[in-house]
């Protein structure tokens, strides 16, 4: 029962299952720090594409706004000079009256178009956004998720040893099985 042999391999059973559960811990740990790394990294370059397309989205509605009273303005432009050129031609009548109408129109027309290529900016910012955090969101749930050590199995083996050390002959039959 006291044999040394027997003991020594015992010890060094046992203490290769705490050398396994030590590793494998260490093991979680990385893993686990490295996957916090990752999230943080992954978040804050989501929220700088975020932030990004949000000053993109800004600065297309100051493009659309100037656009609108640069065509306002030019509108008006020509809707003055047409105007003092017909009462120094001295035409009146439907015929001036379309020709302006035909001036405004086409600011209109120069909005509406404007405005239209601001919406098809702004909806592919947002399907930028989208993406982006489809990107993030897959990169997050890619991340291999940590294997926590197998301590009932640990002290399993451990109790396994103990139980041949003590009880050779339950040791030694499943040897001859």
């Amino acid at each position: 029962m006291c044999d040394p042999v027997s003991l020594s391999l015992a010890a060094l059973s046992v203490a290769s299952t705490v050398a396994t559960v030590d590793a494998q811990q260490k093991q979680a740990s990385a893993q686990a720090k490295s996957n916090q790394q990752t999230y943080d990294n992954q978040m804050l370059a989501y929220n700088a594409n975020i932030a990004n397309a949000n000053a993109m989205k800004t600065q297309e509605a100051s493009v659309l706004s100037q656009k609108m009273i640069d065509n306002n303005a030019q509108a008006r432009r020509d809707t003055s000079k047409a105007t003092v050129a017909a009462g120094e031609a001295g035409v009146s009548g439907l015929s001036v009256d379309a020709l302006l109408a035909e001036l405004g129109g086409r600011a209109g027309q120069a909005n509406a178009t404007a405005e239209s290529n601001y919406l098809a900016r702004d909806r592919a910012i947002e399907m930028d956004k989208m993406n982006s955090w489809a990107g993030t969101a897959s990169a997050i749930n890619s991340l291999k998720t940590p294997v926590e050590p197998d301590y009932i199995g640990a002290g399993l083996r451990i109790a396994n040893t103990a139980n041949d050390y003590f009880n050779p002959r339950l040791a030694d039959k499943r040897v001859k099985s």
